[in-house]
Parts: C-alpha cells; structure tokens; sequence
C-alpha cells in the first residue's frame, strides 16, 4: 500500500480566500467566525516567484476571518491512547485581505488536537490545538497551501475532539498563519521506502489580535 507524505512544515495547509472569493460550503447560523490580524514573523524558505506563498512574504502584514460550522460531524477520528486526539471536521473557511489567491487548491477542513498531561514526563505532553487546512496533493507539480493554527496553553483546555465554540485568548499560547509552497511524495512502507516531498516556501505571520465577529 502506498502512503503520501509531505513536508512536516506543511502538511497542513488551508483554502484562502481574497475579495469575497471563500473556500467553504456555507457561513451559516450556527458558524463562529473571528476577525484576526497578523504579522510577518519569518521568511523560512524564499517562496518561488509566482507562488501565493510569494504573494504573502511580499507583505509584513495580514488581516482577514476564519470560522467553521460547530454543528458539523466529525468525519475522521484516531489517537494515541493515553496521548492525544484527533477529530477531522468537512467544515471551515478562512479569507485574506487584499491577496489573489484564489488559485489555492483543496476544500477547507477543521483538525482539532486534544493531548493528555503526561505526569511522568511533560515534555512528552502534546498541547491542544484546532487548525484550519486545504486538503489538496500534488506530486508532479508545485502547489501552494496555508494553514491557521491556534495552539493552546497546555493539553487540558480541550476535553474533547469536539469543535469549540468560542476562542478565548486567554488559553492560546500561539495563533499562527502559515503560507508554504510543495511538491508532495509518495512512499512505500511495505517496500521500506520514504519521502518527504520538496518544501519550495515557507512564511509565517504571528497572529496578534483576534476578535469574534457576532
């Protein structure tokens, strides 16, 4: 059986909307939707020229929305027993002021992270954390990908694998917004083979205020 793999710094990548243009089935009722800003924090691989990822580093500052619909079911969950959590969720959009960039592939989708304390050894402990991604592969070409993440303080915020329904600043320790440009790989475990696919960007903006929009 083969299995894809990609960059550690950017298997998560999110839709991007610009101009009214939303990657997302619907902004609906039962959405929570935050107003964020952010700024350029690092520049870890000069994004070729073109990219969307481009498009990003040229600018020291972004200001858009992200949200995802809290009714939405769960459409994928495993873990670690006694570790961590996860629970995927067919829901999300994000948009970003001011860029074109449309052209990013792959539908929106929620990742929410939910760790257990690790008494014996902290420093093994995996934090909570909720994360908005495209879902899109390529392995013959480059393609540009982006991913919100908001990781919180410690491991004992999230209960469950459940989508929150509020962001509280007060339990985040890190609100990242991460644009990166990739060519994916393909392995074979059964034949002992790997890849990790060509990081061609990275950009990242620190996310410093983030308000609710009612």
């Amino acid at each position: 059986m083969n299995d894809l793999c990609v960059a550690d710094l950017c298997k998560l990548a999110l839709g991007i909307a610009t101009c009214g243009i939303v990657f997302s089935d619907s902004v609906a009722a039962e959405s929570v939707a935050y107003r964020f800003e952010a700024e350029r924090s690092l520049t870890q691989v000069a994004p070729p020229e073109g990219s969307a990822a481009a498009s990003a580093a040229a600018l020291t500052r972004l200001t858009g929305t992200f949200g995802f619909e809290t009714s939405s079911p769960v459409v994928a969950e495993a873990g670690i027993p006694g570790r961590v959590a996860f629970g995927s969720y067919d829901t999300g959009f994000i948009t970003v002021d001011g860029l074109e960039l449309g052209g990013i592939p792959g539908d929106v989708s929620v990742r929410v992270t939910n760790g257990e304390p690790q008494v014996d050894d902290p420093r093994m402990t995996i934090a909570d954390e909720v994360s908005l991604s495209t879902r899109a592969i390529s392995t013959d070409r480059a393609i540009d990908a982006m991913t919100l993440r908001l990781r919180y303080v410690d491991a004992e915020r999230l209960r469950t694998v459940e989508l929150p329904v509020t962001v509280s600043l007060d339990e985040i320790a890190e609100m990242s917004l991460i644009f990166s440009t990739r060519i994916d790989a393909m392995s074979n475990r059964a034949e002992g083979q790997t890849a990790t696919g060509d990081l061609l960007g990275l950009v990242i903006f620190d996310i410093g205020v983030l308000e609710r929009i009612e």
